[in-house]
C-alpha cells in the first residue's frame, strides 16, 4: 500500500461525504473517521501546513521581534520557516495569497516588501547626507546614522543603474547621483 495515495483517498471520501456526495469514492464510518483523528488525521493538509507555518512564524516573532527571516533559516526542529515565509511573500504578490492569511501574518510583524523597504531606508540616509554635504560623493567606508553602509550602496546603485526602475533612478539623480 502506498500510504500517501491512501491518505489522499481518505482525505478525498471525507471531503465527498461531508458535501453530501457519500459512496462516490468509498465511505468511512464513524468508527474509521474517529480511529483516523486518534492517530492525527489530517483532514485539511493545507490547513495543517499554514497551521504549522504560522506556529513557527509565531515563534520566530516572539523570539526576535519581527518576521525578517533569512531565506535559509531551518528551526531547531527542522522546518525550513525562511522556505516557507519567501513563499508566503511570493504568494502575496501574486494575490494567490487569502486575506485571512494575510491579516495574521501581518499581526506578528510580516514586510512584504522587505527589498523595498531596505532601498527606501538607505535612501533616506543618502537624503540625509546629500542635506548636509550638497553631494553623494560618499567614500566606500562611509556609515550612515543606522550603522549600514551607505557608501557600499551608493556605489552598488551606479554599478545596477540599468536593473533599477526609473523612479528610483530619478530619485537619485534629484539629490545628485552622477553615475
Amino acid at each position: 500500500i502506498k500510504l500517501g495515495n491512501w491518505i489522499v483517498k481518505q482525505r478525498q471520501i471525507r471531503r465527498e461525504q461531508l458535501a453530501g456526495h457519500s459512496g462516490r469514492s468509498g465511505i468511512l464510518s464513524d468508527e474509521q473517521i474517529r480511529r483516523l483523528e486518534l492517530i492525527g488525521m489530517a483532514w485539511d493538509a493545507e490547513e495543517e501546513r499554514w497551521q504549522q507555518g504560522v506556529s513557527e512564524a509565531r515563534m520566530y516573532a516572539a523570539l526576535n521581534g519581527n518576521l525578517d527571516v533569512p531565506a535559509a533559516y531551518v528551526t531547531q526542529d527542522g522546518y525550513a520557516l525562511g522556505n516557507w515565509i519567501n513563499l508566503k511573500r511570493r504568494q502575496y504578490r501574486k494575490g494567490t495569497l487569502p486575506e485571512r492569511q494575510i491579516a495574521e501574518l501581518e499581526l506578528l510583524g510580516m514586510r512584504w516588501d522587505v527589498r523595498a523597504e531596505q532601498w527606501q531606508e538607505m535612501y533616506d540616509s543618502a537624503c540625509k547626507y546629500y542635506e548636509i554635504n550638497g553631494n553623494l560623493r560618499i567614500p566606500r567606508s562611509y556609515k550612515a546614522e543606522n550603522g549600514r553602509s551607505l557608501g557600499v550602496w551608493v556605489s552598488g546603485m551606479k554599478q545596477k543603474k540599468d536593473h533599477l526602475s526609473v523612479g528610483q533612478v530619478e530619485k537619485l539623480e534629484k539629490i545628485g547621483m552622477v553615475w
